[in-house]
């Protein structure tokens, strides 16, 4: 398959990348280096070459400062470029801003110059970022708030943002809820097409390869004829199946999924696009009230959101759902529909149900190390052995560089070899 370009993408390339996506949250985060091999190994090994997600922050920077935030994913993304220089790593701008996180960041030069402003030592301002009738404010707790994309510092701190991964080595965005959230009050999403035309020009000249690949939750938000992005992404939204206890499937305009949805327009790299190409994601978002219980149109399944639904079937089932996925997508969707293989997500299950695996020989000084970053945690058996349950969703064979490991490689080794 052809995976090169200079600039804008053909078609061709643009959509062999999107068959070969993985979601794989904050691999560029990791600060172990044998689980950053161990990360990089299972790309290689399965043969990816679309990394989703590999970079955010949602609301606080866990690195303490975003300038280190900045370094460490450059660097792992330097890392993850060198084992394979085709790789394209996407980072996100979320629909989210820790307010006292936003204001310790100075604004930089070139963010003036964008907007034809006069440079002005000062950092980002909440109150001139969010909503300015409350809207949003605190809205995934305390302090965590949203931008309107209508407003001039909402525009400059997402250009920040954006433009900041791609100085970083990353190739492609996903900008979030762009049609409920940040561009709630942007009528014809104009607003939005400045921002997006802004972000695009700056890769142009500073990314990698000269283009850079966005995405948002969206079935299609076309200004004057052209597409914002170049890809519709949505969660699986699968129907439960009544009577068959933990059995989905997908289907066409059910509840608010995307199938049968992506709208028709000119694509961003010049072709025309009907419909738009639009990728499935194992999405992840809380556990409901009613986890286990059959509701006839939700966006729950069976109570659990995409992946941790996925999470807690057996391996065989997990195989079952990801070829039944993939087969159902290239029967129907031929060429226009994708799907985002699951690599690492967190899952959001009842205690007691998250999947326990055993590693023989611990290394108990290192597991220890490894329970907060990894969201793990672990009991020894009367035979020494370490048994592991992690809120984390890993696809990794499991090995001494990943324990924890769900054992799904190969599984998706073999359907992306499959075509």
């Amino acid at each position: 398959m052809n995976f090169t370009f200079n600039g804008t993408p053909s078609k061709e390339v643009l959509y062999n990348y999107f068959s070969r996506s993985v979601g794989f949250n904050v691999i560029c985060h990791e600060k172990d280096t044998k689980l950053m091999k161990a990360h990089i190994d299972l790309l290689l090994n399965v043969g990816a070459k679309y990394v989703g997600r590999a970079a955010f922050v949602w609301a606080q920077c866990g690195e303490g400062s975003d300038d280190a935030h900045f370094e460490l994913v450059k660097r792992n993304a330097m890392l993850i470029h060198e084992a394979d220089p085709e790789i394209v790593l996407q980072a996100v701008v979320f629909e989210t801003l820790y307010e006292p996180f936003v204001e310790s960041i100075k604004i930089p030069s070139w963010v003036f110059e964008a907007f034809g402003l006069p440079i002005e030592e000062r950092n980002f301002n909440v109150e001139n970022i969010c909503f300015a009738d409350g809207k949003f404010r605190s809205f995934w707790g305390d302090k965590i708030s949203a931008p309107d994309i209508t407003r001039l510092e909402a525009k400059m701190w997402i250009y920040y943002r954006a433009c900041s991964y791609i100085n970083a080595g990353f190739e492609s965005l996903h900008m979030g809820q762009v049609e409920y959230v940040t561009g709630l009050n942007d009528k014809g999403y104009y607003h939005w097409k400045d921002v997006m035309d802004k972000i695009r020009a700056f890769a142009k000249v500073n990314a990698r390869r000269g283009y850079v690949i966005c995405d948002a939750h969206v079935r299609g938000i076309i200004v004057d004829g052209v597409s914002l992005f170049d890809l519709n992404k949505w969660p699986l939204r699968l129907k439960a199946v009544k009577g068959e206890p933990y059995k989905a499937v997908l289907e066409p305009y059910y509840h608010d999924g995307i199938l049968g949805r992506s709208k028709s327009a000119k694509h961003p790299c010049g072709f025309d696009a009907d419909p738009l190409p639009f990728m499935l994601e194992f999405d992840a978002w809380d556990l409901s009230p009613y986890p286990g219980e059959y509701r006839e149109s939700d966006y729950y399944i069976w109570g659990y959101d995409d992946l941790s639904w996925f999470y807690m079937h057996s391996n065989e089932e997990r195989k079952e759902i990801l070829h039944y996925l993939w087969n159902y997508i290239k029967e129907h969707y031929e060429g226009d529909g994708f799907l985002e293989l699951p690599c690492r997500r967190k899952a959001n299950l009842i205690p007691g149900e998250y999947p326990v695996r055993v590693w023989e020989k611990p290394d108990i000084e290192w597991l220890n190390e490894r329970c907060y970053t990894q969201s793990l945690t672990y009991t020894l058996d009367e035979k020494g052995r370490a048994l592991m349950q992690t809120l984390n969703y890993n696809a990794h064979n499991p090995t001494d560089s990943c324990p924890w490991g769900m054992g799904d490689e190969d599984i998706i080794k073999e359907i992306f070899e499959k075509g």
